[in-house]
């Protein structure tokens, strides 16, 4: 059997606009999404389920158009729903704290972004060799710091200057 599920709990006045659309974004997604991607399957083979200034589109463009209309259709949802809970917030935060239920992520945010950006770049860019070494040695500094428990003393050595743009090259 799995562990219980251990939510902590954070009690916060105000909530990033860009938090609450994400989140609501995400929600639209999943509520929208399904139905529609349907839809365009069902366009893509000839249906008429796909409607576009007064027409219906079948085959491949009702597919993309199906595409489009999810992206679209979440981000209006997550602008209406996301304003009115973003106002909420803040109208309820003047006068007492919510109360935020979470589990804590285990995994470093973005990781997986960075590590296919870094993979893009290397294959872009082949000639550049000695960056994508410095770039590998960062990452791997990255991954082993992030592994150590919170508690641990790590040695890292001096504090490194940050580079601008122009002495990374």
């Amino acid at each position: 059997m799995s562990a219980p599920t251990k939510f902590e709990k954070a009690y916060i006045r105000r909530i990033q606009f860009s938090s609450l659309f994400k989140m609501c974004f995400l929600g639209g997604l999943v509520l929208i999404g399904p139905f529609m991607l349907l839809c365009g399957i069902a366009a893509l083979f000839g249906a008429h389920t796909i409607e576009f200034n007064g027409r219906y589109v079948t085959g491949m463009f009702g597919f993309i158009q199906s595409l489009i209309m999810i992206l679209v259709s979440s981000a209006g949802l997550a602008l209406c729903f996301g304003s009115i809970c973003y106002f909420g917030i803040r109208v309820a935060g003047r006068f007492f704290s919510l109360e935020l239920g979470f589990i804590r992520s285990e995994n470093r945010p973005n990781h997986a972004l960075q590590t296919m950006r870094f993979a893009v770049t290397s294959a872009a860019a082949p000639a550049n060799r000695m960056s994508d070494l410095k770039r590998s040695a960062f990452l791997r500094e990255v991954r082993t710091t992030a592994s150590e428990s919170p508690g641990e003393k790590t040695a890292r050595g001096p504090k490194r200057k940050k580079l601008s743009c122009a002495a990374r090259k």
